[in-house]
């Protein structure tokens, strides 16, 4: 318990010790009640326990120790104070001998081959200004070139793709779309029996008596152009295939 005390009570003071305003404070006291401290740390081996006690009673009668605790505080104030000035004046003396002094020692005797602080900073900061910039600029190239390649990679495959056949974009021929209507529209005997007539006569012949206006068949061939007028008699007008009917007849027989 007693040494636990004891720790405590030394690192509290060895803490108030280091604070500038105490350390202070206990130096003026020693100084101050220098011969209370030198006898208490030399008494003779014939003082008494009660001897040196007395001895410290007398001490405080004949000094106040409130108002010499007062002008201790009082002198270490002002001890701070000045030793604050006086640091602070020694800095001025050295800044200015640094920062005006040297330079201009230097400016005078040897201003070529020594470089000044001030010079040596101002050419740091632009170095580091400029590595700064590069690095930026480096940066903003790779960022541009990954994106330059991404979008030639983009390119190539929207490429491939026009480039690629696709049934959605085959362009179906008209003969074929033709073709593919007649079947669907049921009209696959109305055609062989027009192309066996013109494989026969020459030609096809459509009587005049024949309703042309509702014969859907007749109406679809008019339609695409499959046919054109070859001549004509008494009894009908004959008709012929045309170009896109000879490829119509073409596709219709390999369907078929």
């Amino acid at each position: 318990m007693l040494l636990e005390l004891w720790s405590s009570f030394r690192d509290n003071f060895r803490q108030k010790s280091r604070n500038p305003f105490f350390g202070t404070l206990i130096i003026v006291w020693i100084v101050k009640n220098w011969k209370l401290v030198y006898a208490l740390f030399y008494f003779d081996d014939t003082y008494t326990l009660t001897k040196r006690i007395e001895y410290i009673e007398l001490y405080y009668k004949n000094i106040n120790f409130f108002w010499n605790l007062m002008y201790c505080l009082w002198l270490t104030v002002l001890s701070l104070i000045g030793s604050y000035l006086l640091l602070n004046l020694s800095r001025l003396i050295i800044n200015l001998y640094e920062k005006k002094l040297t330079p201009w020692i230097y400016r005078i005797t040897d201003k070529n081959s020594i470089v000044l602080k001030t010079d040596l900073e101002k050419a740091q900061q632009e170095v580091d200004r400029l590595t700064k910039k590069y690095e930026d600029e480096k940066k903003r190239r790779i960022e541009l070139a990954t994106e330059i390649e991404e979008l030639e990679k983009k390119l190539i495959k929207s490429q491939e793709i026009v480039n690629t056949p696709d049934e959605e974009h085959t362009t179906i021929p008209l003969e074929e779309k033709i073709c593919t209507q007649l079947i669907e529209l049921n009209y696959t005997e109305n055609f062989s029996e027009l192309l066996s007539q013109i494989g026969l006569n020459g030609y096809f012949p459509i009587k005049y008596q024949r309703d042309t206006k509702n014969d859907e068949f007749i109406q679809f061939i008019n339609k695409f152009g499959l046919l054109k007028k070859v001549g004509s008699n008494s009894v009908s007008v004959n008709y012929n295939l045309t170009e896109l009917g000879e490829k119509v007849k073409i596709k219709f027989l390999e369907l078929t």
